[in-house]
């Protein structure tokens, strides 16, 4: 009660205008410390970026004067590459440990774990990239453009360059946050100084005015009050039944919004799961199709210059490692046509149509006949099989089956190779039969997974993506596939369609 009427005497008495100014002025004040704190956090970023360029630029020019070092040039000093080297090494340690930049500014030490783990990751990849260097000055005859020491330098680098490049945009990142909460900040302190403004004039201009209009208000509020309480003690009964049946619906209701609430909650789980598998294959489409084909073409590129340049000067050796380069670069091409394929399916819209498995089948036989035509193979296909789905996509799971067995039975002098259809304990299911080299019952679980193929395999080719492909296409259909199988006895895979 003394509060109250404590805080009545002031508004009485027009104290709150100065009490509210001396509020605001001080909460204005609060703001332009935390924005002088932000800015200053937005300078140790603007350093740490401007360090991390430094990293970037110190181990290309270590890495350029290097291979010059390397390919014989005389006026390359190997002191001053290395001191190069060891100027990144500083940066970093800088970064994590605290400490002077090139320029002369300190830093203290990098506090955010996740920047601590990507610092710690460069700081690794350049001993790394020491290590391999050393490697390479004491043997510089295994440092050809083939070697796998030179490719293993080579992929350091390029490994230092990518986590120096992430660790900057996360700070770039943490940076624009600091330089918004700045700006967001100073608008604040304007909004806060303009509101004061407002305020004081405000209520200098009408304090009187409504002073005396609250007084008429008053008594024209005491009359109408004392009018509607009589309508709302008559209204009172009228409440009380509306009131018990209001109850009643709201326990139902009460009980329906806790399921749609857990329903949402299943539901937005869910999206943020699709969110990032999505996330994830845009990057790994992006990665594939930008990333991985640019140092493939520059070793394609330069195989084929030495072929044209220096085909006359190399001996047979030579040549065979050029021959085994272009054809390691080769099969990686053919890898990622092959694991772009694979992400399509995903994405890829599913038609369904009628669709005769017999012609389809027979349509690949051919192909693979065309193919090899020198194998003895015999391939039975039952007529009349037909099902309804995408036509393309049980193209591909026809090509996938047919293919693996073609492939599994190039041992075999007289290879059987058979599609149908039987009877299985849930139902009819097609099948694709060969009497190749089958696989032990133990791998069941492990052939339709993506690039886990089995070791005795590895003399048969491929990438371990087909039967990983396959099963993606009839889940997508809302189907099953198993398979059965001996060693050297052949396998059968069963698919079902709904």
């Amino acid at each position: 009660m003394r509060m109250r009427s404590v805080f009545g005497k002031i508004f009485a008495q027009g104290l709150w205008m100065p009490a509210a100014v001396l509020f605001m002025g001080s909460l204005s004040i609060g703001l332009m410390i935390w924005t002088d704190r932000i800015n200053e956090k937005q300078r140790v970023d603007y350093v740490v970026q401007g360090a991390l360029m430094d990293v970037q630029i110190h181990t290309s020019v270590f890495h350029l004067w290097l291979e010059e070092f390397i390919g014989g040039n005389p006026d390359v000093d190997i002191k001053s590459t290395w001191k190069e080297f060891e100027r990144s090494v500083g940066l970093i340690e800088a970064i994590l440990e605290g400490g002077e930049t090139d320029h002369g500014v300190l830093l203290e030490p990098l506090k955010n774990p996740r920047s601590r783990a990507q610092a710690e990751g460069i700081k690794a990849s350049l001993m790394d990239l020491k290590e391999v260097a050393q490697e390479r000055l004491r043997a510089p005859e295994l440092s050809g453009i083939t070697s796998g020491l030179n490719r293993r330098f080579d992929i350091i680098f390029e490994e230092v360059l990518t986590r120096t490049a992430a660790l900057e945009k996360v700070v770039e990142a943490r940076r624009v946050v600091n330089q918004t909460n700045a700006k967001n900040l100073f608008a604040g302190i304007l909004s806060v100084w303009t509101i004061i403004v407002i305020v004081v004039v405000s209520g200098l201009l009408t304090r009187e005015v409504r002073r005396k209009k609250s007084e008429k208000e008053l008594l024209s509020a005491h009359n109408l009050l004392k009018t509607q309480a009589g309508e709302l003690e008559g209204r009172t009964v009228e409440l009380q039944t509306l009131n018990e049946q209001l109850n009643l619906e709201i326990s139902e209701r009460k009980q329906a919004d806790e399921e749609i609430v857990r329903l949402n909650s299943d539901l937005a789980a869910r999206a943020i799961e699709l969110e990032g598998v999505n996330r994830d294959l845009e990057a790994f489409n992006y990665t594939v199709a930008h990333d991985l084909r640019k140092p493939l073409t520059v070793v394609i590129g330069y195989c084929q210059a030495i072929q044209e340049i220096c085909g006359g000067k190399l001996d047979k050796a030579c040549k065979d490692f050029l021959l085994e380069a272009q054809d390691g670069t080769w099969r990686m091409s053919r890898l990622i046509d092959t694991l772009l394929n694979f992400s399509r399916i995903t994405h890829s819209e599913l038609l369904r149509e009628p669709v005769n498995l017999s012609v389809i089948a027979k349509e690949v036989a051919a192909e693979l006949k065309a193919a090899e035509p020198a194998r003895r193979v015999s391939i039975m296909i039952a007529e009349g099989l037909s099902a309804t789905g995408d036509g393309n996509l049980l193209r591909v799971v026809l090509d996938n089956l047919l293919g693996n067995a073609w492939k599994y039975t190039a041992a075999k002098e007289e290879a059987v190779i058979e599609f149908g259809v039987a009877e299985t304990g849930s139902g009819p299911a097609f099948f694709v039969r060969d009497n190749g080299a089958g696989f032990a019952r133990d791998d069941v679980d492990k052939i339709f997974l993506p690039f886990q193929r089995l070791p005795e395999a590895d003399e048969f080719g491929g990438f371990g993506i087909g039967l990983a492909t396959v099963d993606r296409i009839i889940g997508r259909h809302g189907g099953r596939l198993w398979s059965d199988g001996e060693p050297g006895k052949g396998a059968t895979f069963y698919f079902t369609l709904p």
